[in-house]
């Protein structure tokens, strides 16, 4: 069964890294978890934010690694006591490491993390894209990792779970009922229908009506095959294509809302990030689709929306989702 236990959020003590303490404390109080802060000191560098004096390669001297170890755990402690609660607070960590990704995702396995919480960007700031770090901790993690913006509400009252109907996408569901369920939040499960403006209409008519009762039944087949071959979900009633929404819910747990929605357009990340600015707070996706792509890259369209879209996303390995989904 999913649950959220032990959480690590990753800081490089920038405004950034720093604008998710506020989502981590709400996720760890909602689920009685405890949170560990984590930070990579490269193993080569010129490191002026936690010491005046220019300290080269600092590892070739054990003295001069040693303070700067003692300050980044105080800092790290310091920043732990100031944002999250004493019953909720975990452990602080400073590791060395070439690549500030790679040594995040080797310390969330071996530790058995339940969730990786980080700053859609560290210490630079762009409009268009997540961080570099923060790519490669999605890439490689089989850790389920959400990523947050700068100034985000915590609150969450509607959350978007895309689908292509493989058991890849759903296997982000398990993870979604339950945070819904903590969260009292709506699930939209979402589709694409591909807008062609060549058939838009026959004899006169639009034919979206028609493409959207096949694609939500499609979508509804799919839902029902995933959750009897799942140990941890349920229906309430046997869902039906004429109902309004679905009631699913983790054995044991409150009963969460799912809507199936179909979405019009050209580009399926377009149609998804622009829904979920419209409609969500959170968004919920496997990090491959059908493409069936190797560890080493995501699914496209998972890519796009994680690139584009502001809104914290929960990304979700196949490793990890096949816990839930068969």
């Amino acid at each position: 069964m999913p649950s959220i236990k032990k959480i690590l959020v990753p800081t490089d003590f920038s405004d950034n890294a720093s604008s998710v303490y506020k989502y981590a404390r709400t996720t760890a109080q909602n689920y009685g978890a405890t949170v560990d802060f984590i930070h990579i000191v490269p193993r080569r560098l010129n490191y002026f934010s936690l010491d005046r004096d220019e300290l080269g390669y600092i590892f070739e001297d054990k003295d001069k690694y040693a303070r700067l170890r003692t300050r980044v755990i105080e800092k790290l402690q310091a920043e732990m006591d100031a944002h999250i609660p004493a019953e909720n607070r975990g452990k602080v960590f400073a590791k060395n490491e070439d690549r500030a990704a790679g040594g995040i995702v080797e310390h969330a396995m071996s530790e058995s993390y339940d969730l990786i919480i980080m700053a859609a960007r560290g210490g630079h700031e762009s409009k268009f894209t997540r961080g570099s770090v923060t790519e490669k901790v999605i890439r490689i993690a089989t850790t389920p990792v959400v990523t947050v913006n700068r100034g985000y509400d915590p609150k969450i009252n509607t959350i978007v779970v895309p689908t292509d109907t493989s058991n890849t996408s759903l296997g982000a569901l398990p993870m979604a009922v339950l945070v819904a369920d903590h969260r009292e939040a709506a699930i939209h499960l979402t589709t694409v229908s591909k807008r062609d403006e060549n058939k838009i209409k026959t004899g006169g008519e639009a034919i979206y009506k028609h493409v959207d009762e096949e694609m939500k039944e499609k979508v509804l087949k799919a839902l029902q095959e995933f959750v009897d071959g799942s140990d941890e979900l349920e229906f309430v009633n046997p869902p039906q294509l004429s109902d309004e929404y679905v009631q699913l819910k983790i054995k044991g747990g409150q009963v969460v809302r799912l809507n199936i929605i179909v979405l019009k357009g050209v580009s399926t990340h377009d149609s998804i990030a622009s829904y979920a600015r419209d409609h969500a707070q959170l968004v919920v996706m496997g990090t491959h689709g059908r493409s069936g792509l190797s560890y080493i890259f995501l699914g496209s369209t998972t890519e796009k929306v994680i690139r584009h879209l502001k809104l914290p996303v929960l990304t979700i390995k196949p490793k990890f989702v096949k816990k839930w989904g068969k």
